[in-house]
């Protein structure tokens, strides 16, 4: 047998729950059968009450808390047990009776636990937002859209990042289509991106009179001879 079954064997043997066998091995750090039964005797005249009073205060706080809070959300939501709550009913105070340091001691966990979950909470939104933000800068990027224009993704939208990321680059093909028509409207860009040279009248017939054709911007080809 392991020193653990022997600890657990003389725990019978003492009516002492076996579950405690584990914490007596720890507390007095037995490695040896030698000397068992006094160690279990021991655990069970000097540490055995206090440790099962501290579990019981533990789990009466523990049911306590649960009441509490089953009492508190039927409260915010106007039910008893459950039901809504006829008019004219008041709900049970959960409270009641209840020893002063236990209700403190609910009272302290309820606030840890909500703090912890809008820590946890905060956190995660923290996390979620940076994640999204990043992915808004890499889609405008790969878009080729002004930098300064990731300021117009709404990170909290309902509209997915790539709809309003597309959306915009249809916006920016639109304006830079606008700005070249007005170039073309006013004269100044021509199809071929050259500027074509300012020409005489005598110039032009110069031209056309001779049986050259030069490689000047401004003139084409007609194949005419």
């Amino acid at each position: 047998m392991t020193i653990l079954e022997l600890i657990q064997a003389e725990c019978r043997a003492k009516g002492i729950n076996e579950k405690y066998a584990e914490k007596i091995q720890k507390i007095f750090k037995i490695e040896k059968e030698d000397g068992i039964g006094t160690y279990v005797s021991m655990f069970k005249d000097n540490l055995l009450s206090d440790i099962e009073t501290a579990e019981k205060t533990k789990a009466d706080a523990e049911k306590a808390a649960r009441e509490a809070a089953i009492a508190e959300y039927e409260k915010a939501h106007n039910l008893k047990d459950g039901k809504p709550i006829e008019e004219g009913d008041a709900p049970e105070d959960k409270f009641k009776g209840l020893d002063p340091a236990i209700r403190q001691l609910i009272e302290n966990q309820n606030k840890q636990l909500d703090d912890m979950k809008k820590l946890i909470e905060g956190n995660q939104k923290t996390i979620a937002t940076t994640e999204k933000a990043t992915k808004a800068k890499s889609l405008v990027s790969d878009a080729k859209l002004p930098e300064s224009w990731l300021d117009r993704v709404n990170l909290d939208s309902e509209i997915s990042l790539e709809d309003q990321v597309k959306a915009l680059g249809d916006e920016y093909i639109k304006i830079q289509q606008t700005a070249i028509d007005e170039k073309v409207a006013n004269g100044e860009y021509h199809v071929g991106s050259f500027q074509p040279k300012d020409r005489s009248e005598a110039d032009w017939a110069k031209l056309m009179d001779s049986d050259v054709t030069p490689n000047n911007p401004g003139t084409v080809d007609l194949g005419l001879k």
